[in-house]
């Protein structure tokens, strides 16, 4: 079965009806996030035309997260016991990404996924400022070619 990504400007109609059935966790995580005209959504499929994950991200971040002009990474989530959807929607968004972007971190297991992934793709990782709730806020850069 061959995993595949699509790149949406505006979230598909039906989408969230489809993850409803798929799983519940991700069509309440989706809605949850404001949106703007920037807003952009990765979708992961299976061979079989079903959406199994979705990464959400911005060009730039929503005010009430503050005034940051780059990528803001808002939301990723996969669906339960399908290895490898997460991977391949962080790989896209890498791939329409220019050079650097943040997110924040919920908690301490948030701030160590993010950490591995950012050092297993090979990106820099700093912790410049926090997010509204105190929490680590992650700048990720890509490393730049010698």
């Amino acid at each position: 079965m061959v995993k595949y990504t699509r790149t949406y400007e505006e979230l598909p109609r039906g989408l969230s009806k489809m993850f409803k059935k798929i799983e519940p966790s991700i069509a309440t995580s989706v809605k949850k996030h404001p949106r703007g005209r920037r807003t952009r959504y990765i979708v992961a499929y299976n061979g079989k035309d079903e959406p199994r994950g979705i990464l959400e991200w911005s060009h730039r971040c929503a005010r009430h997260f503050g005034r940051h002009n780059m990528p803001f990474l808002a939301n990723m989530d996969t669906s339960v016991h399908h290895r490898g959807y997460g991977e391949l929607l962080f790989n896209q968004f890498l791939s329409e990404i220019k050079y650097r972007f943040f997110l924040f971190c919920m908690d301490e297991n948030a701030e160590q996924f993010w950490r591995h992934i950012g050092e297993k793709n090979g990106l820099t990782i700093t912790t410049p400022f926090k997010s509204p709730w105190g929490t680590p806020a992650l700048l990720m850069k890509k490393r730049k070619p010698l």
